[in-house]
């Protein structure tokens, strides 16, 4: 009697067969390609082989859009997989789950701390392309709240091993050494920029255009902010460009105009102004209209050796040059 129950005890103790350690690491590879960012980590968590293969092979998280929003009093994270994630990491020393609702308090580190050791982990997943990767500077003290932040931001997108790379970059900033500091460690194809004080002031781009990543960009969009219309003498790489310049020189639509007879790029360039003092030259430098209005006057040139043309429209405050094909030209 004595015998069975030390048998069934046995039995009970024999351990079952640890089939995923000896799963081969491509197969498990392949497993987690296909489970979501939550899903990888919850399985991390189960045991710790799961949790060594996970840290070693970091499979792609696949975020797709990612917002970071940096407030007086907290610090905002939006990303989405095939499921949207929305953490509010707040200086009194908590985080907020938006989606599930759960809170936590923060005992051992500041909230900037936990948010920039996150950051850190879901980067390091991060392999594929975003569409959207935006960071907004929402501070009423801009200078002192938002610099050290960014330094601290541009070192850890800076010491990955390759460039994170984007669609669009979105940044809500106050002036240029902002956009320096994000633009300068990300591979983009468009570039959207906002003025984060809300009125149009004079944005220094001059660093900023030397940028391998501005000078290959495709589109450059510029919200509330003034800007030189010098910076853009080299733009044969962008095939759409929305702009406010302080002051439109007549030079400046020679420049653009002849980007778009050289450049196969260009599409359509749109170019606000606050003043055209040379408006009265530009018949006298373009040629008569081909048709105007006491509001709108359009000129049309036709590219050499090609079935393509430029038109070019004037509006009280703003010109577009627009690449069109004419059949039968």
């Amino acid at each position: 009697m004595n015998l069975a129950k030390n048998f069934i005890a046995l039995l009970s103790q024999k351990k079952h067969p640890d089939y995923l350690s000896r799963m081969p690491e491509l197969a498990m590879a392949g497993i987690l390609d296909h489970c979501d960012f939550l899903d990888v980590q919850r399985l991390r968590k189960t045991c710790r082989y799961l949790r060594n293969f996970i840290d070693d092979v970091k499979p792609d998280a696949k975020i797709i859009n990612m917002s970071i929003t940096l407030t007086d009093g907290s610090i905002c994270l939006e990303f989405q997989t095939r499921r949207k994630f929305h953490l509010e990491y707040y200086n009194d020393q908590y985080i907020i789950n938006r989606i599930t609702k759960k809170k936590r308090v923060l005992k051992c580190q500041s909230a900037r701390q936990r948010f920039f050791k996150d950051i850190i982990y879901i980067l390091s997943h991060q392999k594929s392309s975003f569409i959207n990767f935006n960071v907004a500077l929402n501070c009423s003290n801009q200078q002192n709240n938002s610099k050290k932040f960014l330094s601290i931001l541009n070192i850890i997108l800076k010491s990955r091993p390759r460039p994170l790379s984007t669609k669009t970059l979105g940044l809500r900033v106050s002036d240029g050494e902002n956009i320096l500091a994000i633009l300068s460690c990300l591979e983009v194809k468009n570039v959207s920029i906002l003025n984060a004080n809300g009125f149009s002031t004079l944005l220094d781009l001059g660093t900023v255009a030397e940028l391998r990543q501005w000078k290959q960009a495709k589109q450059i969009e510029i919200r509330h902010f003034l800007v030189n219309g010098d910076i853009f003498r080299k733009c044969s790489n962008l095939e759409k460009a929305y702009i406010q310049f302080a002051e439109l020189r007549l030079e400046h639509v020679l420049m653009l105009r002849e980007t778009f007879l050289s450049s196969p790029a260009a599409k359509f360039f749109h170019f606000g102004f606050h003043s055209f003092t040379e408006r009265h030259q530009l018949i006298e430098a373009l040629g008569p209209p081909n048709s105007e209005t006491s509001a709108v006057k359009n000129w049309f040139f036709r590219i050499p050796g090609s079935k393509e043309g430029v038109a070019v429209r004037l509006l009280s405050y703003s010109i577009d040059m627009t690449r069109i094909t004419v059949p039968n030209m």
